[in-house]
């Protein structure tokens, strides 16, 4: 496995730990870690049946659906409070390809997520997983994208290990044992998105990073001592990663306090509790303005979509971005993110920057596809806040923050 596994400092100090005690593992990753069979729920399996105790291991689930690792950093903040990971993994490079992220934000958001982790515990070893985009010309061809070459000098400086699974599904496919998308006729390792495994190819996949695994967490040898941890690469400041509740005097016009509930809602329960669950949010309907201050980057917004949600208007600074919020996913209620990923320079210095966000009508021009129109008319649509996830601080009257869950 040399040519698709870069050892660095391994996970030895985690095998020690997963033989002799219950472990917390944390799972930072997009859709492909959120599904029941994806690469989260079979690796668990796979710690849990290697090294298995009377009481499992405990599984903290940071994924979420279409998110990268900008988002992935704020849910540390939001996961990681409740308890110390012993290992963690990270999926994000293929959405953070998929969503054109900068390599300059990539460069931030992946070193602010490393960083963050090990502020929970400085012990917690580390694991990258690249998985593939097959629309890529640069994965098609057995190579990094650039934004995993962004993951490989974060991962080098820190001695973190990475699994290439893009490269592994090259190689499956050039064998002739499965095809990538059925394209020769042999079983196909991914659906027709190109981005999502079939079953099959789950559980290839799932095959090769269990036997990965272990060869990482072989805990033969000399443990690589805990040493400080190292200078950042960048400039920017963990404690900038911050989320906020919203409130009522963040609102003009009409809203509701409306409780949302189904098994969608929290996406931190295991995919083995399908117990409903609720989340409090602010409903804004038409005509309402959501605004506040930030001193920052930016603001993404941690909100519930479903049948109702409609189009916003977001505004910060002299950015001003129309989003259609509904999609074919939106059949139930659901937890989601959306913060303007490609739209903003996080290099750039803090600024005091108004935000607003507010429903409108309809996007500026044809949607793409009958998927993105929503059922319910402009009237009857709604705009569902949950939290406030912020790069720098909220600000009240002059410059001074609250609420912070960071």
């Amino acid at each position: 496995m040399s040519n698709t596994v870069n050892i660095r400092n391994g996970l030895r100090r985690s095998g020690r730990k997963l033989k002799s005690a219950p472990c917390s593992i944390a799972y930072f990753g997009a859709s492909n870690g959120l599904i029941r069979n994806g690469w989260r729920f079979q690796v668990h399996a796979r710690l849990n049946e290697t090294f298995s105790h009377e009481i499992p291991h405990r599984e903290i689930n940071c994924c979420l659906g279409a998110i990268g690792s900008l988002i992935g950093s704020f849910l540390a903040r939001q996961r990681l409070s409740d308890g110390r990971p012993d290992l963690a993994f990270v999926e994000f490079s293929q959405t953070d390809l998929w969503l054109g992220i900068t390599q300059d934000m990539a460069a931030t958001s992946v070193e602010a997520l490393v960083r963050i982790i090990k502020s929970y515990n400085p012990d917690c070893e580390i694991c990258f997983l690249y998985y593939p985009s097959l629309g890529s010309e640069d994965h098609r061809k057995g190579l990094l994208s650039p934004v995993e070459k962004v993951y490989e000098k974060i991962a080098d400086h820190y001695g973190i290990p990475s699994i290439n699974v893009g490269k592994y599904v090259m190689e499956v496919a050039q064998s002739g044992e499965m095809s990538l998308a059925g394209e020769t006729g042999a079983p196909p390792l991914f659906r027709r998105d190109m981005l999502h495994p079939t079953i099959d190819g789950n559980r290839k996949i799932a095959t090769f990073l269990g036997d990965a695994l272990l060869e990482l967490l072989d805990d033969r040898g000399e443990h690589p001592a805990i040493t400080e941890m190292p200078a950042s690469l960048g400039t920017q400041n963990i404690d900038d990663w911050r989320i906020y509740d919203p409130t009522a005097g963040m609102i003009s016009g009409p809203f509701t306090r409306t409780r949302k509930t189904g098994p969608g809602i929290d996406y931190t329960l295991p995919l083995s509790r399908a117990t409903p669950a609720a989340v409090d949010c602010f409903s804004l309907h038409p005509g309402a303005i959501m605004s506040f201050k930030i001193r920052g980057h930016l603001a993404g917004i941690c909100l519930v979509l479903g049948p109702t949600s409609g189009v916003i208007r977001y505004t910060c600074g002299d950015k001003v971005i129309v989003r259609a919020l509904f999609n074919k996913a939106c059949n139930a209620d659901r937890v989601a993110v959306y913060a303007p990923y490609p739209d903003f320079d996080l290099s750039r210095p803090f600024a005091l920057q108004d935000v607003a966000i507010e429903l409108v009508d309809s996007l500026p021009g044809a949607p793409r596809s009958a998927d993105m129109v929503p059922p319910f008319p402009p009237s009857k649509r709604t705009f569902d806040v949950v939290r406030l996830f912020i790069i720098g601080s909220l600000v009240i009257g002059d410059s001074q923050p609250t609420g912070n869950h960071g």
